[in-house]
């Protein structure tokens, strides 16, 4: 009894640890999008993942494209992993993306077509009255 009480608190501390990183509720953005100086054109990505009751979507937005909101997205909070598929036109081949340990974002697969195997890194978003940068 006593090995699955401790099973049970060491499940909960690993849970616990990164549901911090991604709360049950909310929004929680990551992105890399910066202006260009020239141009004034965006430049990079940004996932915004929306967390409202039991219904989890996430919003994926491709430089100047449109945004697309990308459903149904299946999220493990234990292991900190998001996955989703791509909509059409672009690959519609499946995306993974992990919570790196500094709170950023991995985003692994093929975004862009179902031939390239793309990889971004996209720090957390904390300061939402900040101007995009400049590329």
């Amino acid at each position: 009894m006593k090995s699955m009480a401790l099973a049970t608190v060491m499940l909960l501390g690993a849970f616990s640890a990164t549901a911090a990183s991604l709360p049950r509720h909310g929004i929680v953005m990551f992105s890399s999008l910066c202006v260009s100086e020239q141009s004034g054109d965006l430049y990079g990505l940004r996932v915004t993942l929306r967390r409202i009751g039991d219904v989890d979507d996430l919003v994926l937005e491709l430089e100047s494209e449109q945004p697309l909101r990308v459903w149904p997205v299946a999220i493990n909070a234990v292991l900190g992993t998001i996955r989703f598929a791509m909509p059409k036109p672009y690959s519609g081949a499946e995306v993974t993306a992990r919570l790196t340990p500094r709170g950023g974002l991995l985003l692994e697969g093929a975004l862009l077509n179902a031939d390239s195997r793309d990889r971004f890194k996209l720090p957390r978003v904390t300061d939402f009255s900040r101007a995009l940068p400049n590329c």
